[in-house]
């Protein structure tokens, strides 16, 4: 079993900075064990002893932050105080997503329906999406969301482009 209580980073696109990083870099200023990590695009995500930390884009509230920012928050801070005892993560290109009790939490862009809230709205802190109640892990794509429930069924929404939410209905 691997065990991590830090993260390296490494790469571009300016989340670690306005600089590449060519070799991998402590995220120092988290001083807890992480248990979990999704990123995004521009945007990262680490779950540590009930606190969810995020840096990187906030441009549609991605970050699940009361604010949103045209400046990269280049820091982890502390999102919302209400999203505890998370048990997955996912990250999509602007979108954020978390598992809570079974339920979906999403946050950042809702382009395409991508949030799963019945709208396109954008959503600034991690909101609770209705009828979410048996999930147990999720994965973001661009424009899409999938999520596997208890028992082995698969939820999807978003973009029906590519056949990506896997119902040949659409």
């Amino acid at each position: 079993m691997l065990v991590c209580f830090v993260i390296f980073l490494f790469g571009g696109g300016g989340v670690l900075g306005k600089e590449d990083i060519l070799e991998p870099v402590l995220v120092s200023s988290i001083s807890t064990a992480i248990s979990l990590v999704a990123f995004g695009a521009t945007h990262f995500l680490a779950y540590s002893n009930g606190s969810l930390y995020s840096w990187g884009s906030n441009t549609f509230g991605e970050l699940g932050r009361e604010f949103k920012s045209t400046e990269d928050s280049m820091a982890p801070s502390v999102a919302k105080d209400e999203v505890k005892g998370i048990t997955a993560l996912g990250a999509g290109r602007n979108y954020s997503a978390a598992i809570v009790d079974g339920s979906i939490m999403m946050c950042g862009k809702g382009a395409k329906g991508v949030l799963g809230s019945g709208k396109t709205q954008n959503l600034d802190v991690f909101t609770l999406i209705e009828g979410t109640k048996a999930a147990v892990s999720i994965g973001c794509g661009h424009t899409h969301t999938v999520a596997v429930c208890e028992g082995g069924g698969i939820v999807a929404c978003g973009s029906k482009d590519h056949g990506r939410l896997g119902d040949a209905k659409f």
